[in-house]
């Protein structure tokens, strides 16, 4: 899946079946950096993705994340380039406390809130925040000193088949890759999924706080 200024995509080492990546164009390590118009454009493309991944995956819960980074962030390896997660998750994790569990032994200062609060959030600590949804619960946190790659490390965590390791060199484009390549095959949509894709579109609102953003 495109837009006009973000992509979606297969990540290369799956965490689970159709574990997908939405990544803007332009270069930068934080979707906070990017215009307004780029910000709205790669938060609605991850809500795209993830109404697709949960319709294949048997409406099972997705999960959006992202750890932003500041240009100069010299903390745990990450890949500089900003980047949403959009993740299948174990059906079992649908409440709050659930998912809180999971977050507070990866991510310090974790906070459910709004998609504007969670927003606000992350603008406060711009050197490294974490900040995702799962459907109705926003949060925002920081990665625990010497985690690496804290994003991978919590969707092992929410995962139904975790793998002992969460390198990103595990598995890549692997069998799980393949497989999510042909669960999420575009050329296979059918009209219902393009109008249900359409009007998930179309619903979607990100905080107006957007119009604050210089």
């Amino acid at each position: 899946m495109n837009s006009r200024t973000s992509a979606a995509l297969v990540d290369i080492s799956p965490v689970s079946l159709g574990h997908s990546l939405v990544v803007p164009v332009a270069h930068v390590t934080s979707t906070d950096a990017l215009t307004s118009i780029e910000f709205l454009d790669v938060w609605a493309l991850a809500e795209q993705a993830r109404c697709r991944i949960s319709s294949k995956c048997a409406e099972q819960p997705v999960i959006l994340l992202e750890h932003g980074l500041s240009s100069n962030y010299e903390g745990p390896s990450c890949v500089r380039h900003a980047h949403i997660h959009v993740c299948p998750i174990d059906p079992r994790l649908r409440t709050w406390p659930d998912l809180e569990k999971v977050l507070c032994e990866n991510l310090l200062h974790v906070k459910a809130a709004t998609s504007l609060e969670s927003a606000m959030n992350a603008a406060q600590s711009m050197d490294s925040y974490v900040v995702g949804s799962l459907g109705p619960w926003w949060f925002t946190g920081k990665p625990r000193p010497k985690i690496r790659q804290v994003t991978r490390a919590i969707l092992c965590s929410l995962s139904t088949e975790p793998p002992e390791d969460v390198d990103w060199f595990i598995g890549a484009l692997g069998k799980q890759f393949d497989a999510s390549l042909r669960l999420l095959d575009c050329s296979a949509e059918s009209e219902e999924t393009s109008e249900t894709l359409s009007a998930c579109s179309s619903a979607f609102t990100h905080p107006s706080t957007i119009c604050e953003k210089e």
